[in-house]
This record gives structure tokens, sequence and C-alpha cells, in this order.
């Protein structure tokens, strides 16, 4: 799996603080990656960057196991019937 970068996000700010959005490459489907960051304070491009970049680290190693691990995740999804909920949801 390709790592995501802290280039492949759009910074947006909104009334409640900023928000990052990228398209990735998760499990062979092409998802939207949606992160939050709430403050009601200005803060820096480099900050922001700085904030994303300690989230990518964590983020990109949860994708890294889920994509080494997908035969056991698609199962405990269909075990937990988690894979109608999120049917449902959308």
């Amino acid at each position: 799996m390709k790592k995501i970068l802290i280039d492949d996000f759009g910074i947006e700010k909104n009334d409640w603080g900023y928000y990052f959005t990228a398209n990735i490459d998760f499990l062979g489907q092409n998802s939207e990656l949606l992160l939050n960051y709430d403050t009601e304070d200005e803060v820096s491009e480099v900050e922001l960057k700085d904030i994303l970049n300690k989230s990518l680290e964590k983020i990109n190693n949860i994708l890294e196991k889920a994509e080494k691990n997908r035969s056991q995740l698609m199962e405990l999804l269909k075990e937990k019937d988690y894979i109608n909920l999120a049917t449902e949801w959308v």
C-alpha cells in the first residue's frame, strides 16, 4: 500500500476548526479520508502540517496492518455483521 502523505490532503477551515481531506486507495477501493482538527484559534499552515503529520504516522500504520491482514479483517466484518451495518449507514 502506498503511504499517505501530507501533500495528498486538502486543508480547509470552517466554523469549528480545520479539516483535511484526501482520496486514498484502501483495500482496492477509492475512499475519502477526512480528519478534523477542532479549534477556534488561527493555526499556521506549518502547524497544521505538523498536526497532520503526527496523525499520518498512526493512520499509515493502521492501514498497513489492515492491508496485511485483509482476510482476517473481512472475516471479522462479516462475523460481526458490520458490512450490513455500513450498508445501512450509506
